[in-house]
């Protein structure tokens, strides 16, 4: 499945999780205590979050982007990634970035996810995608998650040929 949304794939799946950079920036120490909160008892990280500060990185980083004044699509993504049907006007983009979210937690290039691993075909950004796309569907999730395991291992030895 190849849709075309321009640049806002790359720049969502960046700025997704601003609001996490932000509260680590903002305040390290509690930050450390959502992960420690996150690897003992292996809730999500926005439960932790909102234990410790009251607020989840989506709202903080959806609050950081109206202020900046990102496109609305940005907003979007930051806020609803997690669900992405609860947007209507950017739902298959949001669960773009999710799904490719996803795909990092599994993976284990996530930061701290905490407890959210689940079959990739019962998750909301699949059905929403794959309901969008016959070609993804007829692919299957397990095929896409071998590709990403190749080109994971591709990069990891490109980088090691770097001897960083």
């Amino acid at each position: 499945m190849r849709r075309n949304f321009n640049e806002n794939e790359f720049v969502g799946g960046l700025l997704h999780q601003i609001g996490k950079m932000a509260m680590i920036q903002y305040d390290f120490t509690n930050y450390k205590k959502v992960i420690d909160i996150i690897v003992h008892n292996g809730i999500p990280n926005f439960e932790a979050e909102h234990h410790v500060f009251g607020t989840t990185h989506f709202d903080v980083g959806h609050r950081l982007a109206e202020k900046w004044q990102l496109p609305e699509v940005y907003q979007d993504i930051i806020l609803n990634y997690l669900h992405p049907s609860k947007t209507s006007t950017n739902r298959e983009l949001v669960a773009s970035v999710s799904f490719a979210d996803l795909l990092s937690e599994i993976h284990g290039a996530d930061f701290y996810q905490g407890g959210m691993l689940e079959e990739l075909t019962d998750t909301e950004p699949w059905k929403i995608l794959s309901a969008a796309s016959k070609e993804l569907n007829d692919t299957g999730a397990e095929a896409i998650e071998d590709d990403i395991d190749v080109q994971l291992k591709a990069s990891i030895e490109f980088l090691n040929s770097l001897k960083l």
